[in-house]
């Protein structure tokens, strides 16, 4: 029977020796490695990495920096259901999607590009033509981008709207995304499942 303590002290040694290989290619204090009976220290380096950057494999048994925004980084709002939503032209209706994934999307206290990506797949119901409506997107109550959608959509099929825009903001601002009717026609609008929006900071 093999010995389950000296397997794991030679993976230690073999993981160990793998990370020294690339030790040049780092700039970090120290990489841990977490393992079932506790923490291993790899390595102690003598500098530390650029603030906004990521260890990541490139696949080929290395690791290196990366600037790059992992998909992870990203909050997504989901609606997993069709949402029936009541919108008039007179007042504003918050889209409120519930979180589906939390990306660890962290403002900080100085103004940073945000990049909000909005993909909506809707119907119109109770209407006996499209409906068009502005969809409005709000940091502490003030508009910072409004857009005309649904003049010509045809009210009896499904349609899709993909909308990305970038915007300032810091973590003393909110953020909303709003509809309201162009004209107070009658008729209401049902977002339907897998409509999405996500939140990134580029």
């Amino acid at each position: 029977m093999r010995d389950k303590g000296n397997i794991q002290d030679n993976f230690k040694r073999a993981v160990a020796k793998e990370i020294s290989k690339f030790k040049s290619n780092l700039n970090t204090k120290q990489i841990n490695l977490q393992l079932d009976d506790g923490v291993l220290n790899i390595h102690t380096l003598k500098s530390t990495g650029q603030k906004g950057t990521s260890i990541v494999s490139n696949g080929n048994g290395s690791i290196s920096w990366s600037n790059s925004i992992s998909a992870k980084q990203r909050d997504v709002y989901l609606i997993q259901q069709d949402t029936e939503y009541k919108f008039n032209s007179e007042t504003e209706t918050e889209l409120i999607f519930p979180l589906y994934r939390d990306g660890a999307f962290s403002l900080e206290s100085n103004e940073s590009p945000v990049s909000i990506d909005i993909r909506i797949y809707y119907k119109y119901i109770n209407s006996n033509s499209h409906l068009p409506f502005y969809l409005s997107v709000k940091k502490n109550d003030e508009v910072v981008y409004t857009e005309n959608f649904g003049d010509y959509d045809d009210y009896q099929k499904n349609q899709k709207l993909n909308e990305s825009l970038v915007i300032s903001a810091s973590n003393q601002d909110t953020i909303k995304v709003f509809i309201r009717k162009k004209f107070n026609d009658e008729g209401d609008i049902v977002l339907l499942k897998n409509t999405f929006m996500t939140f990134e900071i580029l």
